[in-house]
C-alpha cells in the first residue's frame, strides 16, 4: 500500500477540514487496498464536530482506519512520520507544510515523495490552465504538481462520495441520516414538504432582510417557512431576525456529522451557505443557494464569486432572473463602504448595489427570487447535473497518483 499524508490547516472552521475528511472517506471507499492514509490536522476540535469518533485531545490516534496527527504536536508528529514516511503528500488549500515535516522531507536521506498541491475550489478560468502543472521543489527527489478542483472537465471536478450521491437519488436515504437529530415536527416538515425549508449557515450579518422576505413569501405560497439555523457565526443573528414573525419558524440545529449535514442540505428547498465544503455540496445538490463567500482583503472575493456566477449563467433560461439573482448575490457579499481592489471593480460597480441599502428594496428583490423559485431550481438542477458529469475528483486524483507510481 502507498502511504498518503493529507495536510489540513483549519482556517474557516469546517470548510478546510470538511474537504479533507470527505476526500479521505472517498479515497478509502474507492481504493481500500491501495492507500494508507494519515491526516495531519491543525484543529482537531473542528474535526471532531464533523467526525465525532475523533478525539480532540489526542496527539496521535487511529480513527476510521486512518492515522490522525495533531499538526501542532511537532515532536510526536515528526516521530510518527519519520517511521511512516509518505509516498504522497496532499497539501490542501494552500495550507503549507509544518516545519517538522519539511525537516524530514528535505533531509540528507533524499527520500522520494510527490507533493500534490490541492487548491481551493474556484470557477475562475485560470483553473483549467493551472490544473496538473508541475512546480519545483528544493530537492530532485521531491516532485510537486498542482491539482485544481473545479466546474469543468479540464479540472479535477468535485468529490462525489457515495453517501452524498445517495442523497441525490434517494430522499428517503437522506431522511434516514437526519432522523432523530432534529425534533419530530421539523423532521415531518421536511418529509412531507409541508413547509418551505431554508438552511442558513453564514458568517455573522444582519438577517432582517431574509426574515422579512420569507415572511412575505409565506403569504404567497400559503404555507409556513422554516429556517434551519446552523450553529456557528450566523446562529444568533438568524434567531434574532426571525423572532416574533408569524409564519417563519426557527429550528435550531445541533452540530452534525458530515454525512448528516450533507443529507440535510440536500433536503432543503433553499440554502444560504458559506465555507469551501458546503459550497461544493450546495453546487452539487441542485437546489437554489446564496453563497456567503469568505471575505478577502480589498474584497477580492468578489472576483471569485463573479466567476462562479458566470459559470451558472448559461443554465438560466430567463436572462432577467439571472441578472437580478446576480445582483442580489453580489450585493449580499459586497461591503459598500469598504475599500475595493481594482480586480473586484472589474466585476462589480458599487453604484449598482446602493439600492440594496434600502431595506424595503432589498426585501422585494429577495422576494422576487423566492417567487421565481421553480425557475431558479431548474437552473441550479441543470448546473448540478453538469458538475456531476465532470466526474469524481477522487478518481481523477487517483489517476494522477497512478501515473506517478
Amino acid at each position: 500500500m502507498k502511504k498518503i499524508l493529507l495536510l489540513c490547516r483549519v482556517v474557516d472552521n469546517y470548510g478546510d477540514i470538511g474537504f479533507v475528511y470527505r476526500l479521505s472517506r472517498s479515497l478509502s471507499e474507492l481504493y481500500p487496498e491501495d492507500y494508507e492514509l494519515t491526516l495531519a490536522v491543525s484543529n482537531l476540535d473542528s474535526f471532531s464536530k464533523l467526525c465525532p469518533s475523533v478525539s480532540p485531545d489526542k496527539s496521535i490516534q487511529k480513527c476510521c482506519g486512518w492515522n490522525i496527527l495533531d499538526w501542532n504536536a511537532s515532536e510526536k508528529a515528526s516521530g510518527f512520520i519519520s517511521k511512516n514516511f509518505p509516498d504522497v503528500i496532499l497539501e490542501c488549500f494552500q495550507c503549507g507544510r509544518p516545519e517538522w515535516l519539511d525537516e524530514l522531507l528535505f533531509d540528507s536521506e533524499n527520500r522520494k515523495c510527490l507533493i500534490v498541491n490541492v487548491e481551493y475550489l474556484t470557477a475562475e478560468e485560470w483553473a483549467d490552465d493551472f490544473h496538473l502543472l508541475k512546480s519545483g521543489t528544493r530537492s530532485s527527489s521531491v516532485k510537486k504538481i498542482n491539482f485544481m478542483p473545479g466546474f469543468t472537465d479540464k479540472t479535477g471536478g468535485l468529490v462525489l462520495d457515495s453517501s452524498f450521491t445517495e442523497n441525490l437519488s434517494s430522499a428517503s436515504a437522506a431522511l434516514n441520516k437526519i432522523e432523530g437529530l432534529i425534533p419530530q415536527e421539523s423532521f415531518s416538515a421536511i418529509k412531507t414538504s409541508s413547509d418551505f425549508n431554508v438552511l442558513v449557515f453564514n458568517y455573522k450579518r444582519d438577517f432582517s432582510v431574509l426574515a422579512a422576505a420569507l415572511e412575505k413569501f409565506s403569504a404567497v405560497i400559503k404555507k409556513n417557512v422554516r429556517i434551519f439555523a446552523a450553529p456557528g457565526l450566523s446562529f444568533d443573528s438568524v434567531v434574532e431576525a426571525a423572532a416574533g414573525l408569524s409564519h417563519v419558524k426557527i429550528q435550531k440545529l445541533p452540530y452534525m456529522c458530515q454525512t448528516s449535514w450533507d443529507a440535510l442540505l440536500c433536503l432543503m428547498d433553499f440554502n444560504f451557505i458559506r465555507g469551501e465544503d458546503s459550497f461544493s455540496r450546495a453546487a452539487l445538490c441542485g437546489k437554489p443557494f446564496v453563497w456567503d463567500i469568505y471575505p478577502q482583503e480589498g474584497q477580492f472575493h468578489l472576483v471569485k464569486l463573479e466567476a462562479f456566477l458566470l459559470r451558472l449563467k448559461p443554465y438560466f433560461s430567463d436572462g432577467q432572473l439571472f441578472k437580478r439573482f446576480r445582483r442580489f448575490v453580489l450585493g449580499y457579499n459586497l461591503k459598500l463602504h469598504d475599500e475595493i481592489c481594482s480586480e473586484a471593480l472589474d466585476a462589480v460597480t458599487p453604484e449598482e448595489y446602493k439600492c440594496l441599502e434600502d431595506k424595503d428594496f432589498a426585501v422585494n428583490e429577495l422576494l422576487y427570487l423566492f417567487d421565481e423559485y421553480s425557475a431558479l431550481k431548474d437552473a441550479f438542477s441543470e448546473f448540478a447535473g453538469a458538475a456531476v458529469s465532470n466526474g469524481n475528483l477522487t478518481v481523477h486524483l487517483n489517476e494522477v497518483l497512478k501515473n506517478y507510481f
